[in-house]
C-alpha cells in the first residue's frame, strides 16, 4: 500500500473561512461607511477655512470686499452639506471679508461673527464641523454631534 501526502484544504475548511470572513465584514461595513463620511466631512472643513483665509487675505491685500466662493457653500461631493449662519443663527447665503480683513454679509455689512456648519443632512447622529468666524476674521473650526442642517 502507498501512503498518500494530500496537501491543501478540504471543502468543509475553505466554507468556515469564508463564513468568518463574511461576518467579519458585515461587522466592519458599518464602521467604515461612518469613518469615510467622517473624512469627507473634515475634507470639506479644511476647504472651507482655505477658502475663508484666501478670501481675508485676498480682501486685505487688494483693500476691497471679498466674498466667498459660492461653491464653498450649499451641497458638496456625496452629501455633504455646508450651511453659513450669522451670529443670531440664520442662515446667510454668502460670507466675506471687507477690506479691513472684518467678516461681511453678502450685503458688505459687518457681521459680529459668523458661522459654517458642515455635516451630512442623510444621516442622523453623527459629528460634523462647525467654524466659527470672529469679527475680525479669526477662524476656530471644532468638531459638534448632531449638527443641524
Amino acid at each position: 500500500m502507498s501512503v498518500r501526502n494530500n496537501k491543501g484544504f478540504t471543502l468543509i475548511e475553505l466554507m468556515i473561512v469564508l463564513v468568518v470572513g463574511g461576518i467579519l465584514m458585515s461587522i466592519a461595513a458599518p464602521s467604515f461607511t461612518l469613518f469615510q463620511r467622517n473624512m469627507q466631512i473634515s475634507s470639506a472643513a479644511g476647504e472651507v477655512v482655505q477658502g475663508l483665509n484666501e478670501a481675508r487675505a485676498r480682501a486685505i491685500a487688494s483693500k476691497a470686499p471679498v466674498q466667498l466662493s459660492p461653491r464653498l457653500l450649499g451641497v458638496i461631493g456625496d452629501g455633504v452639506k455646508v450651511v453659513a449662519r450669522n451670529a443670531g443663527g440664520g442662515d446667510i447665503t454668502s460670507l466675506g471679508f471687507d477690506a479691513f480683513g472684518r467678516l461681511i454679509s453678502n450685503a458688505n455689512v459687518v457681521m459680529a461673527s459668523g458661522s459654517v456648519v458642515i455635516c451630512s443632512p442623510d444621516a442622523g447622529n453623527e459629528t460634523g464641523r462647525s467654524i466659527v468666524v470672529s469679527r475680525m476674521g479669526r477662524v476656530i473650526t471644532s468638531k459638534v454631534a448632531n449638527p443641524s442642517c
